[in-house]
């Protein structure tokens, strides 16, 4: 049996990196522990102090929100 550890918020939830002072919001984000990041799903917003991006389909982020982009960034 394999195990996986799969946490998935949903209903307009946000994630919050204090480190780089930015916030991601979404419908719905999923951590997927084996990449070890962030799939946020929906109406995707990015806001940081100096400016914000979205609404987007889809981003995947690390942990601390240093790296963000499309899923092909990251495969």
């Amino acid at each position: 049996m394999t195990e996986s550890k799969k946490l998935v918020l949903d209903k307009n939830v946000k994630v919050t990196s204090l480190s780089q002072k930015m916030t991601l919001q979404a419908d719905k984000i999923t951590w997927m522990d084996d990449k070890q990041l962030f799939a946020a799903v929906g109406n995707v917003l990015i806001d940081s102090p100096d400016w914000q991006l979205g609404k987007m389909p889809e981003v995947w982020a690390t942990p601390d929100l240093s790296k963000i982009g499309s899923p092909s960034k990251f495969k």
